[in-house]
């Protein structure tokens, strides 16, 4: 289902298995870092691995949000934090001439800078569209991207 949507928990899952394939280790025990990831969750273990390395802070109020659908900006988040805590370098210097820009939450504006400007992002018509939600054959050509970039 290329055109389908991936959940926040799906995501984070995925990057933690990659990061095992890659010679990490996920964490052992699941804990509850937030009030709405219960521990015996199918995707707790890896939220867990993502709050310990990381990549994974939530919303802020306690929340993870993981039958939240990942929008495109959350995406860049996670890889570059996932790409900082491998110790690649990250230089976010992208200059956006796209008229949506102004829509990057400031917490995802270095993430997107860098993302787009490794292609991990790419354009949608001419817009970033980074509150929209990333679909499954945008996150693969992302990781894709990833892996590319970074000879993984």
């Amino acid at each position: 289902d290329p055109d389908g949507g991936m959940t926040r928990a799906m995501f984070v899952t995925v990057l933690s298995r990659a990061a095992e394939k890659l010679g990490g280790k996920a964490v052992d025990a699941a804990g509850e870092s937030f009030t709405d990831v219960a521990g015996d969750a199918w995707y707790a273990v890896a939220v867990a691995w993502g709050v310990k390395a990381g990549l994974v802070s939530g919303y802020g109020d306690g929340r993870f949000g993981p039958n939240d659908p990942i929008t495109r900006e959350q995406l860049a988040v996670f890889l570059y934090r996932y790409a900082k805590s491998r110790n690649f370098v990250v230089p976010a210097y992208a200059t956006f001439k796209q008229s949506d820009a102004s829509e990057i939450d400031s917490w995802a504006l270095d993430a997107m800078k860098w993302a787009f400007s490794k292609g991990i992002i790419e354009e949608i018509d001419g817009m970033l569209n980074p509150l929209d939600y990333a679909k499954r054959h945008m996150i693969a050509t992302a990781l894709m991207q990833f892996c590319v970039n970074y000879s993984m």
